[in-house]
């Protein structure tokens, strides 16, 4: 996952449903969406610049990263 202007761009990889979180910098979930199986999505988001924490999971996978909105 990364993000490019105000766009979250993910992938799913797994043959599993997966989810994409995203949280401020206080913790708080922002946005919460279901990922298909075996996709690339670009998410357009409108939120604030800043730092971000981006959380997919999709089966017994998880992985987190933080992403920087311009």
């Amino acid at each position: 996952a990364y993000s490019e202007g105000k766009n979250i761009y993910i992938s799913n990889w797994t043959n599993q449903l997966g989810s994409m979180s995203v949280y401020d910098m206080s913790g708080r979930k922002l946005i919460e969406l279901e990922i298909p199986a075996l996709v690339e999505r670009v998410i357009p988001v409108n939120l604030d610049r800043g730092a971000y924490v981006i959380q997919l999971h999709a089966g017994e996978q998880q992985f987190n990263t933080k992403c920087i909105i311009r």
